[in-house]
């Protein structure tokens, strides 16, 4: 046979081969990928500042303009939008780029686009009150209804923050469905804490929380997906490979800033790799809600945890720096304030007195929302703008104004018109001896109601009145400062277990000044001579069910807490340290003198190679439940133009000795919702926990939980953590308003094929994917945590109260006679 005749026939069978297996092929291919891109609009941000400018919000104006330049080119094209409002749509936007509005409206009128909301504040909704929060999404929706007409009943959620709890009121307020990243590179959400089906991954999921409530979510994709799934961003690959792979429909959704300037580069590919596909027969675009009309959900999935999409994948972005916790203090305090502020009006017999109160404390939490922008605290490292940082001041500013007007009114009603209990408190006052000038000069407010039962906590160097309702009884507590040696208190009735006062010591520049029970001596605010002694075991040591002993550099060493069967410290109990480069620095503490160590309590001093200094009080804490108070001030060394080699920062750094297969993670939202989650394997630097003043840590036999003074220093996630593994357990170590680094996480298996280009690119050149350690060269943080511990997997309400009591004393309110 002629080998030319040969050989055109088997390219003619090779040719009819590939044909049938492209038909075959096709064939088995019948559902498509529904597909959808989606935009994220926002003018504020914290790496550039308040001009329509390159340097601020007129690179957004920019690039979306080219993004809708380039979508009218392509009428086919469904598209997805979400804005924050105060400053996108009903300010900056309105002003310098109503056309940008304007054409997503018509999109919107034309049915080829639809609008989610965000937040109203751009919100870091996650660390919210339920009234921020629920203020927040009734405004956004609302703004959002006013500026475009109509929108779906969908949230993208600023930064992807989620607590469990939001999934109950999204409900309650009308949202049906949320989208979240399930990417496989640090810059997600989903991927963080579970794996997806190849299903799932490309289709809407029921996210439940630990009691059920339920909303469905869409998994989203960013361009740092596109980059992994086909360099240098396309979605021909990927489509092709879900269309064939997957059992059913999908859907495809690439969200991402859309300020990014990635969009100019990648959007032009991805237009016309979909209409090749779209011609194909194997894409469709769709609109999100028109998807989830015709598609249920195909799997569910429970989230314990609180999600960010930070520097690994959790809070560390907007809770790890020093400002941060800097302005997260403010609005701690703002708070505290306005919930005092409610509490001495609820307490007039007559509630028709309020005036303008109620109007004044709903601008001033307008004004503490503007400060609860995520771009007041991240993502920027190690700095905010300077734009931001006075945006921050100015907002806290503009809300304390109002809520002090708001107080001042409560508390002169309050006196006004309980003339009755006033005087009758004044008379006891009288009979213990307490002079006319130092009655009623001030008041205490409760920011919070305490459990029945539970010590009052108290700080006052001056003379001051503490009124507290309890049991329907007043509890007076009144302190007189006899001099920088002694301290006396006054227990009023109602306070029948005066003795079990919380020690809740200040730290002022001359050291640490302390209120415990009915008196202390000493030769200076803090530090008490050793003659007293005796004396002082027997009100404190004994009572506070805690012992240990100073060593020589004044640490505390060997734990024993009464009734508990663990003991919980090691060498290294408290080991503050910082990592400059890849050298690790641990505090060298300098020896106490012979006059320090005759001291009751010591102060322990030290410093870093590279400068710095450390001074650490650790006391046993006045408490119904064992507990340790631990002050603090850390001045961090100044590394100047070297600041980028500081990538760790522990100025505490707290070894519980805690060590099980998996370690779990108590914590309490801002909505004051507990939950739970595990850590199951080492893990460099995890913060996945929003705290409300206090967090808890247990490796299922004996616990630990740290509550900050939010007086002093406060934070939204305050307690990054680090587990370590050791002979088959979880080490676990603790760091108290600090900041870890570690490897960018790496997520488990892909159910689609990846390059790692989108991995490497997102990690080397990501601004959020740094060190927040830079943020603290040169810093001086004070700080004041108190340490409870207990047994067993959680701690109990007594733990939980005892914490609480010491994160949130009670608001100093000055009233004039």
């Amino acid at each position: 046979m002629n080998t030319r005749i040969v050989s055109s026939f088997l390219i003619t069978m090779a040719f009819v081969a590939i044909l049938s297996a492209d038909a075959a092929r096709a064939e088995e291919t019948k559902h498509k990928v529904y597909f959808t891109l989606s935009f994220h609009g926002s003018y504020f941000h914290s790496y550039r500042g308040d001009s329509n400018t390159e340097d601020g919000f007129g690179q957004d104006i920019r690039v979306i303009r080219g993004i809708l330049d380039r979508l009218d080119g392509y009428d086919e094209a469904k598209c997805e939008w979400d804005f924050d409002n105060y400053w996108t749509l009903e300010t900056w936007g309105a002003e310098h780029s109503p056309d940008i509005i304007a054409r997503v409206k018509r999109r919107v009128d034309e049915g080829k686009d639809d609008v989610r909301i965000m937040s109203w504040n751009n919100g870091i909704v996650a660390a919210e009150t339920n009234a921020e929060f629920r203020k927040s999404i009734e405004l956004a929706i609302e703004s959002t209804r006013k500026t475009f007409g109509r929108i779906v009943p969908g949230v993208q959620p600023q930064e992807c923050m989620l607590t469990p709890s939001h999934i109950k009121t999204y409900r309650e307020l009308g949202i049906d469905w949320i989208t979240l990243f399930n990417s496989k590179m640090p810059f997600t959400a989903i991927a963080h804490f579970t794996d997806l089906t190849l299903e799932e991954s490309f289709n809407p999921i029921t996210l439940k929380s630990p009691e059920g409530d339920e909303i469905v979510c869409v998994p989203t994709y960013h361009h740092g997906d596109l980059a992994d799934f086909e360099f240098p961003g396309g979605i021909d690959k990927i489509v092709r490979f879900i269309s064939e792979n997957a059992s059913g429909d999908t859907l495809f959704v690439v969200h991402f800033d859309a300020d990014a300037e990635s969009w100019p580069i990648m959007l032009p590919r991805i237009l016309r790799q979909a209409r090749s596909l779209q011609e194909a027969g194997i894409l469709e675009w769709t609109n999100i809600q028109s998807y989830l009309d015709t598609h249920d959900p195909v799997g569910e999935i429970v989230v314990s945890r609180d999600l960010a999409d930070g520097a690994h994948d959790g809070f560390s972005s907007w809770s790890e720096k020093p400002f941060n916790h800097e302005i997260w203090t403010d609005v701690e305090r703002l708070r505290r304030k306005e919930r005092a502020a409610r509490k001495l009006l609820s307490m007039l017999p007559d509630q028709t007195s309020r005036g303008n109160f109620e109007n004044l404390l709903a601008e001033a939490m307008l004004d503490r929302m503007k400060v609860l922008s995520t771009t007041h605290f991240g993502l920027a490292t190690p700095t905010l703008h300077a734009d931001r940082v006075l945006s921050a001041h100015r907002h806290v500013a503009e809300s304390e104004a109002k809520v002090d007007i708001a107080l001042d009114f409560a508390a002169r009603e309050y006196y006004s018109k309980v003339e009755t209990e006033r005087d009758y408190l004044d008379q006891q006052l009288v009979r213990q001896g307490v002079p006319e000038w130092a009655r009623a000069t001030y008041i205490f407010a409760l920011d919070s109601d305490y459990p029945e039962g539970m010590p009052v906590i108290a700080s006052l160097p001056y003379p001051e009145e503490l009124r507290l309702p309890a049991g329907g009884t007043t509890r007076v507590i009144w302190y007189h400062d006899l001099g920088r040696s002694t301290f006396q208190g006054y227990f009023m009735p109602g306070n029948s277990e005066a003795e079990r006062f919380l020690m809740h010591p200040a730290m002022p520049e001359s050291g640490v000044r302390s209120t415990v029970a009915r008196y202390l001596e000493g030769t200076e605010a803090a530090v008490f001579d050793i003659a007293r002694l005796e004396e002082m075991r027997a009100r404190w040591f004994e009572n506070a069910h805690l012992t240990f002993e100073y060593d020589d550099f004044g640490l505390p060493r060997n734990l024993v807490a009464e009734g508990l069967t663990h003991k919980f410290d090691g060498p290294d109990f408290i080991l503050p340290h910082i990592t400059v480069g890849d050298r690790v620095e641990y505090v060298s503490w300098n020896k106490l003198s012979d006059d320090e160590a005759h001291k009751l309590i010591p102060m322990a001093r030290g410093s870093f190679d590279s400068g710095g200094s450390v001074e650490l009080m650790a006391i046993p804490a006045y408490t119904p439940k064992p507990a340790m108070v631990i002050c603090g001030r850390v001045r961090f060394p100044d590394l100047g133009a070297r600041s980028n080699l500081l990538v760790e920062a522990v100025p505490v750094g707290i070894n519980p000795s805690l060590g099980g297969r998996t370690i779990e993670v108590h914590k309490e939202n801002f909505e004051e919702y507990r939950s739970s989650y595990r850590i199951t394997e080492a893990v460099g630097s995890e913060n996945n926990h929003v705290t409300n003043g206090w967090v808890g840590f247990s490796d299922g036999n004996h616990g630990i939980v740290v509550a900050t003074d939010t007086t002093v220093r406060a934070g939204s996630a305050f307690c990054p953590v680090r587990t370590m593994s050791q002979r088959g357990n979880l080490r676990v170590e603790l760091n108290p308003f600090g900041t870890y680094w570690s490897d960018a996480r790496r997520y488990a298996g892909s159910v689609v094929p990846r390059s790692g280009m989108g991995y490497q690119f997102t990690t080397n050149f990501g601004a959020h994917v740094k060190p927040t350690g830079p943020a603290f060269s040169g810093a001086d943080i004070r700080f004041r945590l108190m340490v409870t511990f207990f047994n067993g997997n959680r701690p109990g309400e007594a733990e939980i109260a005892q914490s609480k009591a010491f994160a949130y004393p009670p608001v100093r309110v000055r009233v004039e006679r």
